[in-house]
This record gives structure tokens, sequence and C-alpha cells, in this order.
């Protein structure tokens, strides 16, 4: 990737996510929009999901304005059913993934992760990386000679 005084630069995750996003949103069909929605939703009530996202407590690696950002995107993304890329890509996997990354480098403690919306909101953060990853496979699918669901099968039926 070009820097922006044309050296080389690393590509970053941040890129890496986005791009696969852009990709993903290029190659598939209104029915897998619906089916994102509803990996993302699963069983949940919308209240209960939105309740669940009301108490993301602030910590000292994920900023107030990337959480208000998260739960306004979130929030518009499950009531409108409307999927904003920008606003997937920018707001809510930018945050999933900061998440991710206190549950894996210790800011995150056992007692705090067993707290029961704690465990509610780790459920909804999962099921927001199964539905992205389930639309990436459907748009291999559509793009090359890739063929995950003929042998796995995480839709739902």
């Amino acid at each position: 990737m070009k820097s922006v005084d044309g050296g080389e630069q690393a590509v970053t995750e941040s890129f890496k996510y986005k791009a696969m996003v852009n990709f993903i949103f290029k190659h598939i069909t209104e029915s897998d929009h619906q089916l994102f929605l509803k990996l993302i939703k699963g069983n949940e009530k919308i209240d209960s999901m939105l309740n669940a996202i009301s108490s993301i407590t602030p910590d000292a690696r994920i900023t107030d304005s990337e959480r208000e950002k998260f739960k306004a995107a979130f929030e518009k993304l499950i009531t409108t059913n409307e999927i904003k890329v920008g606003k997937l890509k920018n707001d809510i996997l930018r945050f999933v993934y900061l998440v991710r990354n206190n549950i894996f480098h210790g800011t995150k403690n056992t007692i705090e992760m067993t707290e029961n919306f704690q465990r509610k909101r780790l459920l909804i953060y999962t099921n927001i990386l199964i539905a992205v990853n389930e639309l990436l496979f459907k748009a291999l699918e559509q793009t090359i000679e890739f063929k995950p669901h003929s042998n796995y099968h995480l839709s739902p039926k």
C-alpha cells in the first residue's frame, strides 16, 4: 500500500477488514442482507439487545466517542434493518475489534466477563462476526470457485 508521500506503508488491520466489508457488500444479494440481519439478531428481542448495549462501560482502550458511535450505529441497524456499510465498518466492526483486544490483551478480567450484560454483549459481538463471516463466504462463492456451503451450514433453515 502506498503512503501519502508515495513510499510503502504496511497494510493495517483496519484497512484489511474495511476492504473485506467493501468486497462482501459488492457481491451479495438483498436476501443475503436479510440473512445478515437475522444472524446478528439471533433469537434475541431487539429491546433486550438494546438494553444490553446500553450498559457498556468506558475503559482505558475504548473512548466514549467510539462507544457512543457503536451504540447508535447498532441501534439503527437492528431497528431499521438498513445496513449502512460505512457505519458497519467504522463504528460497529471497529468497536467489536476493540472489545476483542480488551478480552485477549487483558483489560477485561474474569469477574467482568461473567457479568450477565457482558455475556449478552459478547453474544451480540459474536453474532456480528458470524454474520460478516457468513456473507464473506457467500461473496466468495459469487466471485471464485469457492464452495464452503456444500459442507458447511451456519445459515438458519
